[in-house]
């Protein structure tokens, strides 16, 4: 058996037996309900019958656990209500029961920002015209980078759905974002490799401590529509977005030529593309990271760490960092964020005179963790005046600045 194929380092046999064991213990917890199994019973074999009790047992009706429907958005959200008391029969089920539950916790719709294209209409006049704006925006944007262009359906070929997702800024933008519904793709077919290189969170940590200490120069920048740089070898049909159809061509569809946000390929195709501009201005890939790139010349060192479409920018000269800046803005259109003020979700305070620097998590990280009642959120962050939690802090800045 080659170590490369599709089946990774498993046996093909040992596979389809353990899909047959989790198909047979999902029938049985159904059928017999959590309290009916003992703690001890083992999972059954594929192929062998459940063991039947001494006693006859009392039907109980099965319990029925919906899963999201992923072709009507209206539903897509309301299918994955669980209740409460069913908790106990999605973790014995495991696997995407619980999964889906978890993530309607997570990702309900915020208040203030709409769900649906439709849900603009509910809106004052002034967050209409707001919310209309930003997705011309991001119409056009999609239309300058030539994304896309505009053909017949051919019979053979499924078009990938797409929607709206709508968000607020930290400084108070409102943006749209079109995506497509990467999950109808086919492995093969419309998608092959998926995996994107980002740095590790442990590096930005141990990068932002050593820059803060040596008292470097650290900003950062976000690259607009980053994923629509990307280039697509395969060949992808998309309808039309909700509310921007063409009246004349309403059953034509868009034949992608670049990558759109959802879609499989679509972070790979972007580091592609962001790793021969990088080559090109000069910088190396780290061995150890390949989400940090390293430029170093007589006039001083620079690190340019990458995160999908955000970038962090460190150096010993002031001087090297706004050239290789400016060059890099040259190749991107991009938004200059001046010194790093917040950076993956963290909002970041910096003391230069001390040598130090403080990570304050979001709010929403702490809510989503107390809703799930870990026990361990107070012994890791405290609350600090500005409303954020920082993950760590440090007394002795000197002795360890606080990142």
């Amino acid at each position: 058996m080659r170590p490369d194929n599709v089946y990774g380092q498993r046996n093909p046999v040992d596979i389809e037996r353990e899909i047959a064991r989790e198909r047979e213990w999902t029938r049985t917890v159904l059928e017999r309900g959590v309290a009916d199994i003992p703690q001890s019973e083992p999972m059954v074999e594929s192929g062998e019958n459940v063991p039947a009790s001494a006693e006859p047992q009392p039907k109980v009706p099965p319990i029925i656990l919906p899963l999201p429907n992923m072709d009507e958005d209206e539903n897509e959200m309301d299918d994955v209500i669980v209740p409460n008391e069913d908790v106990d029969t999605m973790m014995m089920l495991g696997k995407h029961y619980i999964f889906n539950y978890i993530t309607k916790q997570v990702a309900k719709p915020l208040k203030g920002i709409p769900y649906h294209y439709k849900d603009v209409k509910n809106y004052p006049m002034e967050e209409q015209k707001k919310w209309e704006q930003a997705c011309k925006e991001e119409i056009k944007s999609i239309e300058d980078r030539n994304v896309w262009t505009l053909v017949d359906c051919l019979p053979d070929q499924k078009p990938v759905k797409c929607r709206w997702v709508f968000a607020k800024k930290s400084d108070g933008r409102f943006k749209a974002r079109l995506v497509a519904k990467g999950f109808s793709q086919i492995y093969g077919e419309d998608y092959d490799e998926t995996f994107s290189l980002v740095t590790c969170f442990e590096t930005v940590r141990l990068l932002l401590a050593y820059a803060c200490r040596n008292d470097w120069e650290i900003e950062s920048l976000d690259v607009k529509t980053a994923f629509l740089y990307g280039r697509l070898d395969e060949e992808i049909y998309m309808e039309q977005p909700e509310g921007f159809k063409v009246p004349s061509s309403s059953n034509k569809v868009y034949r992608l030529l670049h990558a759109l946000y959802g879609l499989k390929q679509a972070a790979l195709a972007w580091n592609k593309e962001l790793h021969k501009s990088l080559l090109k201005l000069n910088f190396k890939r780290s061995k150890s990271d390949p989400g940090v790139y390293i430029f170093q010349d007589k006039s001083g060192i620079m690190l340019f760490i990458v995160y999908v479409d955000d970038g962090l920018l460190m150096s010993n000269s002031a001087k090297l960092l706004k050239k290789k800046k400016t060059a890099f803005l040259n190749v991107w259109e991009a938004r200059n964020m001046g010194p790093v003020k917040e950076y993956l979700g963290f909002q970041i305070t910096r003391n230069r005179v001390k040598r130090s620097m403080v990570l304050h998590q979001h709010p929403y990280i702490l809510k989503v963790l107390k809703r799930f009642q870990m026990e361990n959120v107070k012994h890791v962050c405290t609350p600090l005046p500005a409303g954020y939690q920082p993950l760590t802090a440090s007394k002795d800045y000197n002795a360890s600045p606080t990142v």
